[in-house]
């Protein structure tokens, strides 16, 4: 876990929005996430005024007993619009948080806080629903494309903490900046100094172990060994990100070894509209790639251009070099479209067709221009890619891959 995310947890635990037992990634079950939603409710002064008397079910604990009656005052019956069925001890779903964060939010303009909450739920589609909510930053990707069902403790408390800034933001048109009695709706806030600014940043990261280093087509290292990748982005409030990443390599001239990684910077815009009815998201980023050098104070280094538009489940990139010491702009270019389509609700396939061109011919590459295929079968972060290209001298390759996001 993150330094800066314990010590979120800790200010949490100061007002107790978590259990003073909490272990981050244990999973909640439904009868704690309607604690941590009222909670929540409490925090941001959302609770309704008048509680009604309720009969309470003899499986809720008594401990509990005081949240249940709050959160069906302000949210209605729990089943089956928000659990089915409704169990204590029942492990929380992705779907079911994800019900319950929906109608937290609204599904208008108009809201009032400390009123009950009237959802409809005739048209709502659970799945859609869910990516909803991704695209929205309240949940993350891994929501959506995992086949994992349950929500752990972290995951629910970072999702409410989202969604109430989100409501905040959307409907009050207040500034994303820390909640008055919490600082576990945004970075921590120390005494005497205002740190609200964080909160117009975020930060994802990512880790991958591949069989072997392959892009577009050409392998990337002089010996075909096990490559390491790991990735780091700065998200602003803003649709520009900033991100570096770094792959090991192993690329040697005669026997000599030049370098051992790979070490790339990024600036990037992300952004999304509509088509028609069609949303397309796009983005761009302009890459510096290096190649430090342990034997010689020169290196290779190159800046690139890239233009990536998504259209439902089919994606087109465009990249081209537009800086380097030993190339002239646009001397090298690669072409791709892809189609990705998530199945039997955990498995994910892909495929893509690229073309590559490049000015500079290398000894192990002796041509101009490449087509590459590459077909993948993916599921809870195991990737299995066959790639093939149209040069018989370039052997198809078979990737086996590992990615988790941290």
């Amino acid at each position: 876990m993150l330094p800066y995310a314990k010590r979120i947890i800790r200010d949490a635990k100061d007002v107790s929005l978590l259990k003073p037992q909490y272990k981050g990634r244990s999973n909640l079950t439904q009868m704690e996430f309607v604690v941590y939603m009222d909670r929540l409710l409490s925090i941001t002064n959302d609770h309704v005024s008048s509680v009604s008397a309720l009969s309470v079910p003899s499986s809720v604990p008594s401990w509990a007993r005081q949240s249940y009656i709050r959160f069906v005052t302000k949210f209605g019956t729990l089943s089956p619009f928000y659990f089915s069925p409704f169990s204590p001890t029942k492990l929380l779903t992705k779907y079911e948080l994800a019900r319950v964060i929906h109608a937290y939010l609204g599904d208008s303009d108009v809201i009032s806080y400390s009123n009950p909450i009237s959802f409809n739920f005739s048209f709502y589609d659970s799945r859609k629903g869910l990516k909803k909510l991704v695209d929205i930053n309240i949940l993350g990707d891994f929501f959506f494309f995992s086949d994992y069902m349950y929500v752990s403790k972290a995951d629910a408390g970072w999702a409410l903490t989202k969604a109430a800034i989100y409501k905040r933001k959307r409907f009050l048109d207040l500034d994303l900046r820390p909640l008055s009695k919490s600082s576990f709706f945004a970075f921590p806030v120390f005494p005497s100094f205002d740190f609200s600014f964080l909160n117009r940043f975020s930060i994802s990261s990512g880790l991958s172990l591949h069989s072997s280093y392959v892009s577009r087509g050409l392998l990337q290292s002089t010996n075909d060994h096990i490559s390491m990748s790991g990735i780091l982005e700065l998200n602003t409030s803003s649709p520009i990100y900033f991100g570096i990443a770094l792959f090991t390599v192993d690329i040697f001239d005669a026997k000599t070894q030049l370098t051992s990684y790979e070490l790339d910077y990024m600036l990037g815009y992300r952004s999304k509209f509509n088509v028609g009815s069609f949303p397309v998201n796009f983005n761009s980023v302009l890459t510096f790639f290096t190649y430090p050098s342990r034997f010689s104070t020169s290196q290779l280094e190159y800046a690139e251009l890239s233009f990536d538009l998504s259209l439902r489940d089919f994606s087109f990139l465009i990249s081209t070099l537009v800086s380097s010491d030993k190339f002239n702009f646009a001397s090298d270019s690669y072409y791709q479209i892809s189609y990705k389509k998530s199945f039997l609700d955990s498995f994910i396939f892909s495929s893509s067709l690229g073309y590559y061109y490049s000015e500079f011919i290398l000894e192990s590459y002796p041509f101009k221009d490449l087509m590459d295929y590459k077909i993948s079968l993916s599921k809870k972060g195991f990737s299995f890619s066959r790639i093939f290209t149209n040069r018989k001298s370039i052997e198809p390759k078979t990737i086996i891959s590992y990615s988790i996001s941290l």
